[in-house]
């Protein structure tokens, strides 16, 4: 329901205009497909992270094998990060958020961290 409240467009003009998408703890990697059709136009680019690779994870999106704690190895270009009811299951999950936040300054762009 959350997701849907969003004002993409909005969001997309504030972030720059296309939105790159990273997911921690990205699971099945379903919520990239909302994304993409909630974006729609905007939409750019979707990765997910996780330390294993669904069998259903979308084959159109980049997706990482490895641990949240290791995120800031591969936020490069992303604008938008995203961690959809996962962080009680990463057990340094403020560690997460704050290395996360510090790659995304280091850029000097516009970016959203939910």
């Amino acid at each position: 329901m959350f997701w849907g409240t969003i004002n993409w467009n909005n969001l997309a003009a504030q972030l720059g205009g296309k939105v790159k998408l990273f997911d921690v703890a990205c699971g099945r990697g379903h919520y990239g497909l909302k994304y993409r059709d909630y974006l729609g136009k905007n939409f750019d680019d979707y990765t997910g992270l996780d330390i294993y690779k669904h069998v259903d994870f979308p084959k159109i999106f980049s997706h990482i094998n490895d641990k949240a704690e290791n995120v800031k190895d591969y936020i490069i270009d992303h604008n938008l990060i995203v961690s959809q009811s996962a962080l009680e299951h990463i057990e340094h999950d403020i560690d997460v958020l704050v290395s996360s936040v510090d790659m995304q300054r280091l850029m000097g762009r516009p970016f959203l961290q939910i």
